[in-house]
């Protein structure tokens, strides 16, 4: 793996783009034929008036005029320090009274400080060991040692338990359906705010045939790969 042109494959450098799930883009399909992404996409918006007017109140109901909030990322991953700096820029323009301390940290830091739940906000990242939505809605589940977040939205399990549970984890009309609604749950309840998908571009050398890729943490399958002349 390597940037020359005469190798068989490339891997460019990654991109991000904009999602609507917690679970990302192209790592699944809905029996419909639809990407998982778009089949349960949730309206997630930012309406900057709204949202100070909703600060506003729950500054009141606290009895505060200001408040200050801490944000921690992981200092050595370049996506995550642009996007903390992005954040509070953006939420403290947005939201008078705000204050957002930055807190970045190792990624081997940040991954206890949330196994720790020693945090306020925290931007984190998951990628996926197999490719089918559960590999992502599993860190949601009440009591989870991957609920980071200490999430407890019993319309979430619900939906969760019913996709993965039987008798409607045979079938794959109802176990979709029931992602979705665990999906919407976690929108309705804000319980976490997807930012961006990550990916990454495979340039193939046409003589190279068989190659299986994969959306998870294999990435790529060469055990049926075979070079042409």
């Amino acid at each position: 793996m390597a940037t020359n042109r005469k190798n068989l494959l490339e891997i460019a450098a990654p991109s991000f783009s904009i999602t609507n799930t917690v679970t990302p883009k192209k790592l699944d399909q809905a029996p419909n034929g639809q990407d998982f992404a778009t089949y349960a996409a949730q309206p997630y918006t930012y309406d900057a008036k709204k949202a100070a007017e909703l600060f506003k109140e729950g500054l009141k109901e606290l009895g505060k005029t200001s408040i200050t909030l801490e944000l921690e990322g992981a200092n050595d991953n370049s996506f995550a320090k642009a996007a903390v700096d992005y954040l509070k820029g953006n939420l403290e323009k947005d939201l008078p009274g705000l204050t957002i301390n930055e807190k970045l940290v190792s990624s081997a830091q940040r991954q206890k400080d949330a196994q720790n739940n020693n945090f306020q906000i925290l931007l984190t990242s998951w990628g996926a060991d197999y490719n089918e939505p559960s590999d992502f809605l599993m860190n949601f589940v009440s009591g989870s040692s991957m609920n980071h977040g200490l999430v407890d939205n019993k319309d979430f399990d619900k939906a969760y338990n019913a996709a993965t549970t039987t008798p409607d984890v045979l079938s794959a009309d109802k176990r979709y359906a029931h992602y979705k609604d665990a999906e919407r749950a976690l929108y309705e309840s804000a319980n976490v705010n997807p930012l961006a998908t990550e990916s990454v571009s495979l340039l193939l050398n046409p003589k190279l045939k068989g190659i299986s890729t994969y959306n998870s943490a294999m990435i790529f399958d060469l055990r049926h790969a075979e070079i042409t002349k």
